[in-house]
């Protein structure tokens, strides 16, 4: 949770550098295509019309904006994206800030020293196209309704003014078996020096875990499980709102808040049968594709549609990544496949209307590799939900071995 937000909206400059393409050796090659005109862009973008919409290759998203008030001692400046689509690189008054490769999981940098009066910033993105011969060798995970237009900032753009300690990458997740209930928060503590801030967990308003850490300059792993004394059951909701627990991680130094993240937890008794192919939810045996619908991703993992809403009526759902049929079967894009996979299941695993995950649908003959090492991942991530594969997206068929 940043102390102040400045979001840059309104139009942005787009222009489009280079027609690309992917090759069959997984290199990208520039195509003498000629390119769409220059123009402004809304961020964020609702509606995008053809002549950009269907550009495949590298653009280049320009924003100037103003910073001309004196930064206090303890202010920190943060660039946060909500999402980008595919291949990003960032600019900031003509300095690299990194690179980041997806198209739904957030990612920010730190921008402090760089800021001037005034300032640009650059987002260089690429979606090189894939020819017919590649069709089964894909190398983005973009298969989803959130993804069906050009190179493209997807959701909004913010600077964000944190301490020179905050939380970096932080999920909670909750787990009930047995008829114990644990909260688990994981991620990891940013500070600029040594520094000794006090970790709280707070459930429904109430300190539910308290500790103070000795915190070294750079990054810190932070890793918390604690039962929970009282918890009310996730369930299908008949007609009223689902059972759900506030969680709110903070770090404190000294009384002062220097970040804090939150969410929603809910608690089930969850089984996969797999004779009967049926979940069991409580006291409930649903079907996959008839109680449980499978659903896409549908937009920026920080926007949660439609995950917010199913938590909040009891609507269980599947979740299906990113990964529709044949992809590069190099040990480099596995690595790559598995580790955004991952991301995705890290982000959203607090939901507790998701069920299960569908690692990847109509996975083809060659992609047999990237789906054992995919489904290995995401039950290691997520022990407590089964993992599949959907053989054919218009079948409700859901396997668990390639």
């Amino acid at each position: 949770m940043a102390e102040h937000t400045i979001r840059l909206l309104g139009p942005w400059e787009w222009e489009a550098q280079a027609c690309t393409a992917w090759r069959a050796d997984g290199q990208i090659e520039i195509l003498p295509d000629p390119l769409p005109q220059p123009r402004r862009i809304w961020i964020p973008v609702r509606a995008a019309d053809e002549s950009w919409a269907r550009f495949r290759g590298r653009v280049l998203w320009r924003r100037h904006f103003h910073w001309t008030s004196e930064l206090d001692y303890w202010e920190r400046i943060w660039l946060y994206f909500e999402a980008a689509d595919y291949f990003a690189r960032v600019r900031v008054n003509g300095v690299e800030l990194g690179q980041h490769e997806g198209a739904l999981d957030p990612f920010s940098f730190p921008i402090t020293p760089l800021l001037q009066k005034r300032n640009c910033l650059e987002v260089e993105l690429e979606i090189p196209a894939t020819p017919p011969s590649l069709a089964q060798a894909k190398r983005m995970l973009r298969e989803t309704p959130a993804c069906r237009d050009g190179p493209a900032i997807l959701g909004e753009v913010r600077l964000e003014v944190f301490h020179p300690a905050r939380f970096g990458d932080l999920i909670v997740w909750s787990e009930f078996h047995e008829g114990k209930a644990l909260l688990h928060v994981a991620g990891d503590i940013l500070a600029e020096s040594d520094c000794q801030p006090e970790v709280y967990v707070v459930y429904d308003n109430h300190t539910l875990h308290y500790e103070r850490l000795e915190v070294k300059g750079g990054r810190q792993p932070l890793a918390v499980v604690v039962p929970c004394p009282r918890v009310f059951i996730w369930d299908v909701a008949q007609g009223s709102p689902a059972a759900l627990h506030y969680v709110q991680v903070e770090l404190v130094d000294r009384s002062v808040l220097l970040d804090a993240r939150y969410c929603h937890v809910g608690f089930r008794r969850l089984r996969w049968h797999a004779a009967k192919r049926m979940f069991h939810l409580n006291k409930h045996w649903l079907t996959p594709g008839t109680d449980v619908p499978l659903v896409d991703i549908q937009s920026p993992i920080c926007e949660g549609k439609p995950f917010e809403q199913a938590d909040e009526v009891g609507q269980p759902l599947v979740c299906r990544l990113p990964l529709r049929g044949g992809y590069a079967s190099e040990e480099s894009f596995r690595r790559r496949a598995v580790h955004q996979a991952v991301r995705l299941v890290q982000l959203l695993q607090h939901h507790p209307c998701i069920l299960g995950w569908i690692v990847h649908t109509e996975p083809a003959e060659h992609d047999r590799q990237l789906d054992i090492d995919l489904l290995q991942a995401v039950r290691q991530t997520d022990p407590s939900r089964p993992a599949f594969l959907q053989p054919n997206a218009e079948s409700a068929e859901l396997i668990e071995t390639p």
